[in-house]
Parts: structure tokens; C-alpha cells; sequence
């Protein structure tokens, strides 16, 4: 069984803010976290990652929670204009 996405727990702060934030539940059996997703300013212009701005970071964690499978889920996911950063710490 891997990861999988609840929902959107919703914004901590204002989306005006830089960078923009979002809380997501994920649970794997039992068990539930939390993972932040913060998409910076510039990523919000960004082609490269146009997708996963559009979608509030939901298929940029989606895509992670994919790679891990078992693993750890991050902490942090932080979406760039260069691209995606997860973070475990």
C-alpha cells in the first residue's frame, strides 16, 4: 500500500503572499501527515511548471507520493520556476 492524497486541509496563508502556501493530508494504512506546499513567485510565470502551479502543488505532491511509494513522505514540497523540491527536513 503507498501513500495516498486526502485532500487539500486548506491555505495557511493568504495566496498573495510569496511564496504561496498549501496544506495536504496523506495517510498510508493508519497513518497521516501533513505535507506543505509552497509555490514561489516566479513559479507562478513559469511554463516548466505551469501544470502543477494551475493545481495548487496537488500534482507535483501526487507525482512524489507516486515516486516514494512506501518511503517517507516530505515534510515540504517547493515548486520553483526551475522546477520541484521536496524536502524531509
Amino acid at each position: 500500500m503507498h501513500w495516498e492524497l486526502l485532500g487539500r486541509l486548506g491555505q495557511p496563508d493568504p495566496a498573495d503572499l510569496d511564496p504561496s502556501r498549501w496544506l495536504y493530508e496523506v495517510k498510508h494504512g493508519s497513518e497521516r501527515r501533513q505535507v506543505e506546499v509552497l509555490i514561489t513567485g516566479p513559479a507562478k510565470h513559469s511554463p516548466t511548471v505551469r501544470y502543477d502551479v494551475e493545481r495548487d502543488g496537488e500534482s507535483a505532491l501526487l507525482q512524489i507520493l507516486e515516486e516514494i511509494g512506501d518511503g517517507e513522505p516530505p515534510k515540504r514540497i517547493t515548486i520553483t520556476a526551475e522546477g520541484i523540491e521536496p524536502s524531509w527536513e
